[in-house]
């Protein structure tokens, strides 16, 4: 059930695409891993009672953001505020079940799962919202509109590989290296980028 969630949810997202000669690569909005911890959490935590019944759990997508909400709010004394060090399970037989088959591989590590897989790609951290009624994860993408196409070219790379050498940029973008090292400056400076090292061999990567 997760599995096949997270395919479809993967298959049906928007993608950038990263594209090295004539080899294409697509990147989607989200990280996998992400999304994956947020649908494993709905189904360990959700409330399974009565008084639910008929309710699911829902995956969202908006121009803007991912949306996974689950029934029932957060559980004992967990709040959003202490997420990461809190823990209360509802559905102790469950969890039990899904740590067996590993889908849960240590209990209260998929909140920082989350916030690791977004931050590698350069993404906001996830938005918690307890409801009371029902617990929601927000997942945005924030992707300046007015990106020329190189700059779009080079963050997609920064965001799969974790940095970029000017030399790369010039390979990457099939340009000289004079604006290969005009592009990357511009990038720092409108601070989708921060440089690590000097001259030539410096290195950029995501703030």
């Amino acid at each position: 059930m997760v599995d096949g969630a997270v395919s479809y949810v993967m298959a049906n997202m928007r993608k950038g695409s990263l594209i090295r000669g004539v080899i294409r690569k697509d990147i989607p909005e989200y990280p996998e891993m992400a999304l994956r911890e947020a649908i494993v959490n709905a189904v360990a935590h959700r409330d399974y009672s009565q008084f639910v019944r008929g309710s699911h759990i829902q995956v969202r997508m908006f121009a803007d953001r991912l949306e996974v909400e689950n029934p029932g709010g957060l559980y004992g004394r967990v709040t959003v505020d202490n997420l990461q060090e809190g823990q209360s399970t509802r559905n102790r037989l469950l969890m039990h079940l899904m740590e067996d088959i590993h889908l849960v591989e240590n209990r209260g590590s998929g909140i920082d799962a989350m916030l690791d897989a977004m931050q590698k790609k350069g993404l906001p951290a996830p938005v918690f919202e307890d409801r009371r009624t029902a617990f929601l994860v927000k997942f945005y993408q924030v992707m300046p509109a007015k990106l020329s196409e190189e700059e779009q070219i080079v963050l997609a790379y920064v965001k799969e590989h974790g940095s970029i050498k000017r030399a790369e940029a010039q390979k990457l973008l099939e340009v000289s290296d004079r604006r290969a090292k005009y592009v990357l400056e511009k990038m720092e400076k409108a601070r989708l980028l921060r440089q690590e090292g000097q001259q030539k061999g410096a290195r950029y990567l995501l703030l």
